[in-house]
């Protein structure tokens, strides 16, 4: 790698902004500076986008992480992540041949392509390599287990989805978050998180199991709180459980 400065940073921006935005892209501040468990990041509060250049190995990745924040800064801070409005600023930058790779960073670790719609045809063809590394990860780790005589569970989905709803909802997750982590666990959501056609029966299913989790959650937690009052109100009477 060369040396990646924050002046150097700022005049690629620029460059980018003219090549592909035709000079309509907001300008962003730059900056360099450390990130957990990212390459970059846009703040659209701060209106800045921060590189983590410690995190790259080549020139064409810190540019290709440039590009990937100017995306989100063109979807706009009513964006939600990765989502169509993100997916289509990508599609566009591949069109137009820019320089930015594609692999699960883009699609938020989501392990099925399916979820992105079939209309962004040159983001698919760009991550197709990055779902079969994995999906051949997967079937390695399912052969393995077979050659040592290891079960291989075969439960469906479908079911393995509804009992994951119900385990998160014993534990006081609310249906929103459940159905994050469940569908993007199972590739039951697109890329907007809401239900895929053929998967709305099983997030209905995942729901009423969910439900009745999290009611049994909630009447433990009052039942707790319950008790813990009385016993707040028996230290607080003379004699009460105080030591004499």
């Amino acid at each position: 790698m060369t040396s990646w400065t924050v002046a150097r940073l700022t005049r690629l921006f620029e460059h980018y902004r003219q090549r592909f935005w035709s000079g309509r892209l907001p300008t962003y501040a730059i900056t360099v500076a450390p990130l957990e468990n990212a390459f970059g990041r846009c703040d659209h509060d701060e209106c800045c986008v921060i590189i983590d250049i410690s995190r790259h190995t080549s020139d064409r990745g810190v540019r290709s992480t440039l590009l990937h924040e100017m995306a989100h800064v063109a979807a706009g801070p009513q964006s939600l992540g990765h989502d169509s409005a993100f997916f289509a600023q990508l599609e566009r930058l591949l069109r137009r041949r820019a320089p930015i790779g594609m692999g699960s960073a883009e699609n938020e670790n989501r392990p099925f392509l399916h979820v992105i719609p079939k209309h962004f045809v040159l983001c698919r063809r760009a991550l197709r390599a990055t779902y079969a590394r994995r999906t051949r990860a997967i079937e390695g780790l399912i052969e393995q287990q077979r050659r040592e005589g290891r079960p291989v569970s075969e439960i469906d989905a479908a079911d393995a989805a509804v009992s994951d709803a119900e385990n998160v909802g014993m534990e006081g997750v609310p249906w929103r978050g459940a159905l994050l982590a469940i569908g993007r666990e199972y590739g039951l959501l697109d890329i907007d998180n809401k239900p895929l056609p053929w998967a709305t029966e099983i997030v209905r299913r995942a729901r009423q199991a969910h439900a009745r989790a999290y009611g049994f959650w909630r009447e433990e937690e009052q039942a707790k709180a319950v008790l813990e009052e009385a016993l707040a109100a028996s230290k607080m009477k003379p004699g009460g459980g105080a030591d004499s």
